[in-house]
């Protein structure tokens, strides 16, 4: 179980680089060259469809990972950082949706 718990997480987290880094180039090949705002709904669905993605497999390999990580102690080199990031990611929304509800007079 912790070595298939090992591959999918590190499965998973070359899967999250590879969307981050595909995103920006399926942008740029299916940009048609001209300027105007003809295309931002699709270039806007490619961006954030490739970053919940990214997302979805950094979860992926976190939550694995913290399974594999006592047998085979290299795993916490992607688990550590793809557990900030998505802490980091469901902070910022956790912000941004009750900050619209609840404004404190600190800040």
């Amino acid at each position: 179980m912790t070595d298939q718990s090992y591959r999918i997480s590190w499965i998973a987290f070359v899967l999250a680089v590879t969307s981050v880094v595909l995103t920006p180039a399926i942008v740029f090949f299916t940009d048609d060259g001209y300027p105007g705002w003809d295309q931002l709904s699709a270039q806007l669905d490619l961006i954030f469809g490739g970053a919940a993605i990214a997302f979805l497999f950094l979860l992926v390999s976190f939550v694995s990972g913290m399974f594999a990580w006592r047998r085979r102690r290299v795993a916490l080199l992607w688990v550590v950082p793809s557990g900030t990031v998505v802490l980091i990611a469901l902070a910022i929304l956790l912000a941004s949706l009750v900050g619209r509800i609840w404004q404190p007079d600190w800040l």
